[in-house]
């Protein structure tokens, strides 16, 4: 407990120091920090054309901290959910059953319409 007591200081003292309210990386990407670079703003645009278009299923893919996951939740924050169903998926190596269960919990698919019991 001391350590994580320890951490909590550092991290405080850290937010003092730079006055800043919050920390500036997360697990979890705030879009509120998003910087339009080119590639992100081609990226972007693609996207939403390829959703525009009628595309079911979309893959981003780059190197780890080039901002995938910022540019995907951007991209799912923008979408009108009176026009767009989503679902994001963060780790691709799921079973069938569980990609089915992942989506069908994105969808907001009520469990009594899950009558799937094997693995297909």
């Amino acid at each position: 407990m001391e350590n994580k007591a320890g951490m909590s200081q550092v991290l405080e003292e850290f937010r003092s120091f730079f006055g800043i309210q919050e920390l500036p990386f997360s697990l979890v990407p705030n879009t509120q920090y998003y910087v339009g670079l080119p590639s992100h703003n081609e990226c972007f645009n693609m996207l939403l054309f390829a959703i525009a278009s009628g595309d079911g299923f979309i893959k981003v893919t780059g190197e780890v901290g080039t901002g995938k996951t910022l540019l995907c939740r951007r991209l799912l924050n923008s979408l009108d959910e009176q026009e767009y169903y989503s679902a994001y998926i963060p780790n691709p190596k799921l079973t069938a059953l569980e990609l089915k269960r992942v989506l069908a919990h994105d969808l907001q698919v009520p469990n009594s319409c899950l009558l799937y019991t094997s693995d297909a």
